[in-house]
C-alpha cells in the first residue's frame, strides 16, 4: 500500500502540520487488514509508520503532535478498532480516519484546567486554524483518492494519441460549488444562503 497527499493549512501552518505528521497513523489504523494490527503497539510509532523525512529536524515543533495526550487519542481509537468484528469499505475507511483525526485535534486543544503553555497554544491553533488536504491510497493497482476543503486531485494520463489529458478525481468542498453549497444549507440549520 503506498499513500500520498497533499495538505495546504487555511489561517497558519499548525493544523497541516499536525494532519501531515498524524494522519498517516490513522488511515493506517484502519486500512490495514485485521492480523496486520493486532501486532502492534499503539504508543510505538515505529510500528505503524515510517517516520517522515525531516522528523528530527522538527523536534521544536512538533512535539505536541506526539504526546502523551495524542498517544491517548490514537490509542482509543487502537482499542476501539480491535473490538470491531467486520471491516468497513475502503470509502467507509478513509471516512473514519479523517473524521476521527478532526475530533482528536479539536477534543486535545482543550485544555481542561491545564496552564497554558506552548503546547497547550500549538494545539488551539491546529484545531482552530484548519487545512484542508487531497489524499490517495494505491493499493493493488487501484486508486482510492478522498479530499476534504479545497484541495484538487486530478490524475494526468496519456492518451493513446501521446497526448496529457488531465482528469479532476475530487471534488471542491467551496460555497461556489452548488452540490456543496446544498449540504452546507441542510446541515446548519435556519441558513438559507452560503
Amino acid at each position: 500500500m503506498c499513500m500520498f497527499g497533499v495538505i495546504d493549512g487555511h489561517g497558519g501552518w499548525h493544523c497541516a502540520h499536525a494532519i501531515k505528521h498524524r494522519l498517516p497513523y490513522y488511515l493506517t489504523l484502519y486500512l490495514l487488514k485485521d492480523q496486520d494490527i493486532t501486532w502492534r503497539n499503539s504508543l510505538i510509532r515505529g510500528d505503524w509508520v515510517q517516520p517522515l523525512d525531516g522528523d528530527s529536524k522538527n523536534s521544536s515543533i512538533s512535539d505536541y503532535v506526539f504526546d502523551m495526550k495524542t498517544a491517548e487519542s490514537f490509542n482509543l481509537r487502537f482499542q476501539r478498532r480491535m473490538l470491531e468484528d467486520s471491516p468497513f469499505s475502503l470509502d467507509k475507511q478513509l471516512i473514519r480516519a479523517f473524521e476521527d483525526l478532526d475530533e482528536d485535534i479539536g477534543t486535545e486543544a482543550m485544555p481542561e484546567g491545564q496552564r497554558i503553555t506552548k503546547e497547550t497554544v500549538n494545539r488551539l491553533l491546529a484545531a482552530t486554524s484548519g487545512a484542508c488536504t487531497a489524499t490517495a491510497i494505491v493499493e493493488e493497482g487501484r486508486l482510492t483518492v478522498a479530499g476534504v476543503g479545497d484541495c484538487r486531485a486530478v490524475l494526468g494520463s496519456v492518451t493513446s494519441e501521446g497526448q496529457i489529458k488531465a482528469t479532476v478525481l475530487t471534488e471542491e468542498h467551496r460555497t461556489f460549488n452548488p452540490v456543496e453549497r446544498a449540504r452546507l444549507i441542510r446541515n446548519i440549520p435556519g441558513r438559507t444562503k452560503m
